[in-house]
C-alpha cells in the first residue's frame, strides 16, 4: 500500500492551514486596532456617563408639612412679683387640616409619630374633608395621595389667641412643607424683641442644620454672636436664638440648610416694650426672590414696614393695591435703593382707604416681606408677618375653630381676571361658592361669613380670564386676615396672616447615570 495522502486530501489540508494563518493575521490586527483606536463616544459604555444617563418625571404622592407649637414666651420662669412675672396668660391654640381631591389618607402626628387625630376620602376622590386638634404641641400633616393633579393636597393651619398675659392678641401660620432649605424675613432684634428659630427633623436619624444670618448694619453673613451649626437629633427640636445670636439688627435674612435630611422650619416672634404688650406672630418662609411681588393682606390704617433683602444692589419701588386700584406709597417708599448682599428695612406708612395688598417692582431680584402694626388699647398692639402670594391655579386656607378670617385677592396683572370661591363646612361638604371678577391692577376683600357662615377652609380657583385669552396662572394671588371675637371684645389688637397653600400637581425630576465605581 503506498503512503502517498490522496491529491484531495493534500488540497484540503493545504487549505484550511492558509485559513487558519489568515484568520490569526485578522485577530492581530484586530487587537493591535482596540489598542491604538479609540472607540467613538456614542459607542464606548457611559461615556463620562452621558449616553446612559436617564431623567425622569415622577408624582409626589406623600405630603408632609410642619406645624411648629403654640406660641410661647422666651423666658416662662417664675421669678420676681406678680404683677413683673411673664405669663401666656389664657392662651389657647387651634389646628385645622382639610384634604382636598384624590387623597386616601391624611394624619396629624407627634414628631414621634403618635398619632392625634386622622381623615379619610369617604369615596377615594373627589372629597374634602376636615379635622380639628386642639394639641398645643409640634405636630406633622402626612398625606398619601392617589394621584397627584391640580385640586388635590392638604393645607393645615394653627392659630393661637390669648386676651390676656404677654402674648395678648392673634397669632396663626400656615403650615409649611419640610425641605433641605428654608429662608426667612424678619423684623428687628432691637431690645424687647424675640426671634426663636425652631427647627423640626422628623426623620429617623440626626441631622446637621447650618444657619447664616444677614442683617442691616453690613453686607455678607454676619459674625454670630452664637454658633451657627444646629444638632437635631431624630424626631426631635432645636432652638435658636436669633436675637442672641444677631442683636441689634433692624432685619434679618436667614438660611437654614439641613445636611441630610429635610426639616421643619419656623421663627416665633415676641415683641415687648418693658411690661406693655407690642404683639407675636409666626414668621414662615418665604419665596425666592423676584423682580416683582404681591402681598395680600394689608387693610386700611395698617402701619406698615418692609423688609427687603437683595443679593445684589438695587432699586425697588412700592405701591398699594386698592379696591379701586393702585396707589403709590409715600415717596420715600419710591425707587429705594438697596445695598447689596444686606437687608434694608423701609416704612411705607399707613395703609389708605380700601387697601388690601402691597406691590413691589425692582431692577434685580429681591426678597421682600412686610410686617404690619395694629394699636390696641393703653398702648398695647399686634403685628403681623407677611411673605410674597404666590400664586396658583388653585389653592386653599382652613380656618380654625374660634376666628374669623377676611379674604384678601389681588390681582396684579394687566388684565381682568376671575375665580371661584368654595366655602366647606366641617364635615367636608361645599357650604357655599361665589364667583369673582377682579379688574386689572386691582383688589378684593370679603369676610369669610359671606361665603358660608359654617365655612371652616376655603379654596379658590382661578378661570379664564374675562378677555377670553388663557388664564395666567399669576394673575390671582390671595391671603386671610385672621382675628378673634374674643380678642376685639376686651379692647386688644389681635390679627395674623395667613397664605394658600397650593392645590396643584406636584412631580420630580429624577436622574440616574452609570457610576462604575461601585462595581469592584
Amino acid at each position: 500500500m503506498s503512503n502517498d495522502m490522496p491529491r484531495h486530501r493534500r488540497t484540503n489540508h493545504a487549505l484550511r492551514t492558509t485559513m487558519g494563518a489568515v484568520t490569526m493575521l485578522v485577530i492581530v490586527a484586530l487587537a493591535a486596532a482596540i489598542a491604538i483606536v479609540r472607540p467613538m463616544p456614542s459607542l464606548a459604555d457611559a461615556a463620562r456617563g452621558r449616553s446612559l444617563t436617564a431623567s425622569r418625571t415622577v408624582s409626589r404622592l406623600q405630603l408632609q408639612s410642619y406645624c411648629p407649637a403654640s406660641m410661647s414666651l422666651p423666658d416662662a420662669q417664675s421669678y420676681g412679683d406678680d404683677e413683673f412675672r411673664a405669663s401666656t396668660g389664657d392662651l389657647s391654640s387651634t389646628t385645622r387640616t382639610a384634604s382636598f381631591g384624590a387623597f386616601y389618607q391624611t394624619t396629624l402626628t407627634g414628631l414621634d409619630g403618635k398619632q392625634r387625630t386622622s381623615l379619610s376620602a369617604a369615596t377615594g376622590e373627589g372629597t374634602i374633608a376636615t379635622t380639628t386638634d386642639d394639641n398645643a404641641g409640634s405636630s406633622l400633616a402626612q398625606t398619601r395621595l392617589l394621584r397627584s393633579d391640580d385640586g388635590s393636597g392638604t393645607v393645615t393651619t394653627r392659630a393661637v389667641k390669648a386676651t390676656s398675659g404677654d402674648l395678648a392678641g392673634v397669632s396663626a401660620t400656615t403650615c409649611t412643607a419640610t425641605a433641605l432649605t428654608h429662608t426667612f424675613l424678619l423684623p428687628q432684634t432691637t431690645t424687647g424683641v424675640s426671634q426663636r428659630l425652631v427647627v423640626a427633623n422628623p426623620s429617623s436619624k440626626p441631622t446637621s442644620v447650618d444657619v447664616v444670618i444677614r442683617g442691616t448694619k453690613q453686607s455678607g453673613p454676619l459674625s454670630l454672636a452664637t454658633s451657627g451649626t444646629l444638632t437635631v437629633d431624630a424626631q426631635g427640636e432645636t432652638q435658636m436664638d436669633l436675637s442672641a445670636a444677631a442683636g441689634g439688627q433692624d432685619g434679618l435674612y436667614v438660611t437654614v440648610t439641613s445636611r441630610t435630611s429635610a426639616v421643619g422650619a419656623a421663627v416665633l416672634v415676641v415683641a415687648m416694650d418693658g411690661l406693655t404688650v407690642k404683639g407675636s406672630d409666626y414668621a414662615e418662609p418665604v419665596p425666592a426672590a423676584e423682580k416683582s411681588g404681591t402681598m395680600a393682606g394689608v387693610a386700611a390704617g395698617d402701619e406698615v414696614r418692609a423688609i427687603v433683602y437683595a443679593p445684589q444692589s438695587g432699586t425697588v419701588s412700592f405701591s398699594w393695591l386698592t379696591t379701586a386700584g393702585l396707589v403709590k406709597a409715600r415717596a420715600e417708599a419710591t425707587d429705594q435703593r438697596v445695598g447689596s448682599d444686606r437687608v434694608t428695612r423701609i416704612d411705607l406708612g399707613k395703609a389708605p382707604k380700601n387697601t388690601v395688598g402691597v406691590v413691589y417692582t425692582a431692577d434685580v431680584g429681591m426678597s421682600v416681606a412686610l410686617q404690619t402694626v395694629r394699636s390696641g388699647r393703653d398702648g398695647q398692639s399686634d403685628f403681623a408677618l407677611i411673605g410674597a402670594a404666590a400664586s396658583s391655579a388653585s389653592s386653599a386656607i382652613t380656618l380654625p375653630d374660634g376666628f374669623s378670617g377676611q379674604m384678601m385677592i389681588v390681582n396684579a396683572s394687566d388684565k381682568d381676571a376671575k375665580g371661584v370661591i368654595t366655602g366647606y363646612d366641617a364635615k367636608g361638604g361645599a357650604a357655599g361658592r361665589r364667583d369673582i371678577t377682579i379688574k386689572a391692577g386691582s383688589a378684593a376683600s370679603l369676610p369669610t361669613r359671606d361665603i358660608a357662615a359654617d365655612a371652616v377652609a376655603f379654596t379658590v380657583d382661578a378661570q379664564d380670564n374675562v378677555q377670553g385669552d388663557a388664564q395666567d396662572d399669576s394673575a390671582l394671588a390671595w391671603g386671610m386676615i385672621v382675628t378673634s371675637g374674643d380678642v376685639d371684645k376686651a379692647g386688644l389688637a389681635g390679627f395674623s396672616h395667613l397664605s394658600p397653600q397650593a392645590l396643584t400637581a406636584q412631580t420630580m425630576q429624577v436622574r440616574s447615570s452609570p457610576d462604575p465605581s461601585i462595581v469592584r
